[in-house]
């Protein structure tokens, strides 16, 4: 039976970000299926350990060598990912797959399938989730404004150092995709720049799916719940659903909602996910901007309704 690797370079928690939640439910599509294949999922955690979830499909859980949490303290909150340059216990273990699949080509589980695809003649297939390469020219920049004003001018304004962070990172995503027999991408990134150096016939469309069973039309007391949150029944609602973060467009939502509420709109806006910049949300946006925090997929749907 032939063995796929999936290298998820993220923490697998209680509170996943949607990029692993996308992998976490293919697993759950797949719980009840005979499959003729086996799935290895690989993602980071604080210990290493390996979860059996059927006969088909098991979950391994690597300790990062090099975290990026080192990297809380200068301000850089994205996800945890592992920054070494290879690890060499996935090196071994990889060796014994057909398949191997990333969903990045930058950190340290794709630099490691990478080398052993190359070396040991095994089939590379990657997908590209996020822009990493936007992220890093906005937190090369956030730096750099750390530093005193002519410095951070000179390197912001004068070389342009997070444009070539930016642009360095985007040749090596291209130069990991020609390693690759096929590429899923996910279509709400813009990516003509890609496009342009890699053949079509390698792209594959990265499609997501909606549990129907959660996510559906439900009878919502709405009376109730303008009440819980002492607001005149007439009011329009703006929701928000991701982490709570300026990349991700949060702080120009409060910016928005402040905005329309000095027009007299009235209007309530909720933020749920992972509380990054909440409370520059709630200084931003004043009166009637709500931080829900994390929330399950019920109760996201339940607010959907």
């Amino acid at each position: 039976m032939n063995k796929v690797a999936v290298l998820i370079d993220l923490e697998l928690s209680k509170k996943p970000g949607g990029h692993v939640k996308f992998w976490q439910r293919i697993c759950e599509s797949l719980k009840k299926e005979k499959l003729d294949y086996k799935l290895e999922f690989f993602f980071l955690g604080n210990e290493n350990k390996k979860k059996k979830i059927n006969d088909f499909i098991s979950f391994n859980i690597i300790k990062p060598i090099i975290s990026s949490k080192l990297l809380r303290s200068i301000g850089i909150d994205a996800d945890t990912t592992d920054l070494a340059p290879i690890n060499p216990w996935l090196f071994k273990k990889l060796k014994s797959f057909d398949l191997i699949h990333t969903t990045d080509q930058l950190f340290t589980m794709a630099k490691t399938a990478k080398k052993v695809s190359k070396k040991f003649n095994i089939p590379l297939t990657s997908s590209f989730h996020t822009d990493a390469p936007a992220y890093s020219e906005f937190y090369v920049k956030k730096i750099l404004n750390y530093f005193p004003q002519f410095f951070s001018n000179f390197m912001i304004k004068k070389l342009n150092i997070h444009k070539k962070v930016k642009y360095n990172q985007k040749q090596k995503i291209f130069d990991y995709f020609k390693s690759c027999e096929k590429i899923m991408i996910n279509s709400s990134i813009d990516f003509n720049d890609y496009k342009k150096k890699i053949n079509p016939k390698q792209i594959i469309l990265l499609e997501r799916g909606v549990d129907k069973k959660i996510f559906k039309k439900r009878i919502v007391d709405k009376k109730n719940f303008f009440k819980n949150y002492n607001l005149p029944i007439n009011s329009k609602i703006i929701f928000f659903c991701g982490r709570i973060h300026e990349l991700k467009g949060a702080l120009f939502l409060a910016k928005i909602h402040k905005s329309l509420q000095s027009k007299g709109h009235k209007i309530s806006t909720f933020l749920a996910g992972e509380n990054l910049q909440g409370a520059q949300c709630k200084k931003i946006g004043g009166d009637n901007l709500f931080i829900l925090d994390y929330l399950e997929e019920k109760e996201i749907s339940i607010m959907m309704n």
